[in-house]
């Protein structure tokens, strides 16, 4: 089973078709199910959950052998930022996949460092670090910034 954590978002729910299309069972962890409308009739399971509250992620981790972390702290969804989502949020989402042996991908950003002006890339770098020393098998995908949510 493959958790898609962010999979209710943009970049989530092209990662979730395009998973469930090569036929692989997905799970979408989601803070808000009426999000995921737009998956009703699939193969889809959802999970609720909030990667802020990493005691909400239990339910999510049965039967996960991978996660992909999809989530990202811009915008005006919830009162969420860089820090509370991706850093310390993906940090809660690796830890729970660390915990059931599940490898982790995580979408990060081109350019992100510690020493970045932009908070998301420096957040983003802080989630990377994470991973590497979590002991979870990693991939970490530095693909550029999706312009489409500034």
């Amino acid at each position: 089973m493959i958790l898609v954590a962010g999979g209710s978002g943009r970049l989530g729910t092209l990662i979730v078709r395009r998973l469930g299309a090569r036929g692989l069972r997905v799970r979408v962890l989601t803070r808000d199910r009426r999000r995921t409308a737009h998956f009703e009739g699939g193969r889809v399971d959802v999970v609720e959950g909030d990667v802020r509250d990493g005691g909400s992620l239990g339910p999510a981790m049965v039967g996960v052998d991978t996660v992909v972390s999809a989530i990202h702290g811009i915008g005006d969804i919830g009162n969420v930022s860089p820090a509370s989502v991706d850093r310390d949020g993906n940090r809660n989402l690796i830890d729970a996949a660390a915990a059931v042996d599940a490898a982790v991908v995580l979408m990060s950003i081109v350019g992100a460092s510690a020493d970045h002006p932009i908070e998301l890339f420096r957040m983003k770098h802080a989630a990377e670090e994470h991973l590497r020393a979590s002991g979870a098998p990693w991939t970490i995908v530095r693909a550029a910034a999706f312009a489409e949510f500034w």
